[in-house]
């Protein structure tokens, strides 16, 4: 009988943040980022609040990667393991975990199972998880055309979720999404920055980047390309609105020239 085959090792690295010249002087693509939030600032919220009587006024998206290396995004009193699993996506995350493995050979040959089988019984023991929402009462806006689960999955690791507002919310002046942070206790600018980056946007101008923080010198996490990066797109937001400026200031200029004396 052949040997039974344990699955390699899944690849879950997070995908690069891409590259951004370091100034204006070099014309960023349209394609790159958007410039649609580089003048966002906080929002106050009080969410219990914003939920609402009928617990309907929003629901928070967050992602988890078990040992096995599948994400599940739950939503916030949703727990892991009362979560029915997708076999769509089951079949797309096998093919980015393991690209050199083929989903239909038999792996386990003793129990006759294929390698995706094989996964579906590891996802199947990953540990329970249990997402708690927003934990500060803050949000950040996001654009309209967010896909929740789809934002989710791109800011794992980092300390955020995606809120979907209710329409009852949205009447009263809340966006249809938005990002809050799931916890606290200090100041976790580059960690918002990163998240509006990875969804496809500049950073907002309002964020100062600590220095005090472990970043910037690869002291935190070893990465102080990702750092760079970072720094160079919130850069590209202070000099968006600064160009903004100069072109308010230059026009005003000139309607007071055109006042008769």
């Amino acid at each position: 009988m052949p040997e039974t085959r344990l699955l390699p090792k899944p690849n879950t690295t997070l995908p690069e943040l891409p590259e951004y010249p370091a100034g204006t002087s070099e014309p960023y693509t349209p394609s790159a980022l958007s410039y649609e939030f580089v003048d966002a600032e906080p929002v106050s919220i009080d969410w219990r609040e914003a939920m609402g009587d009928n617990c309907e006024g929003w629901t928070s998206y967050e992602a988890f990667r078990g040992e096995s290396g599948f994400v599940r995004v739950l939503t916030a009193g949703e727990s892991s393991t009362d979560q029915d699993i997708d076999d769509d996506g089951l079949e797309q995350q096998f093919e980015e975990l393991f690209p050199d493995v083929d989903p239909d050979e038999t792996l386990d040959h003793e129990l006759d199972l294929t390698a995706i089988e094989v996964w579906r019984a590891e996802v199947d023991d990953d540990g329970e998880e249990m997402p708690e929402g927003p934990a500060m009462n803050y949000y950040y806006p996001l654009g309209d055309r967010t896909d929740p689960q789809e934002a989710a999955r791109d800011i794992l690791r980092l300390p955020l979720c995606v809120v979907a507002f209710s329409e009852e919310m949205q009447d009263k002046g809340a966006p249809e999404f938005a990002l809050a942070l799931v916890g606290g206790g200090m100041n976790l600018s580059w960690e918002i920055c990163e998240a509006y980056i990875r969804l496809g946007y500049f950073p907002p101008a309002h964020f100062d980047l600590p220095r005090m923080s472990g970043r910037a010198d690869g002291s935190e996490h070893g990465n102080m390309e990702l750092d760079r990066r970072i720094i160079r797109a919130c850069r590209a937001s202070l000099e968006c609105i600064e160009s903004r400026a100069k072109s308010g200031l230059e026009q005003l200029a000139g309607m007071e020239a055109d006042i008769p004396p």
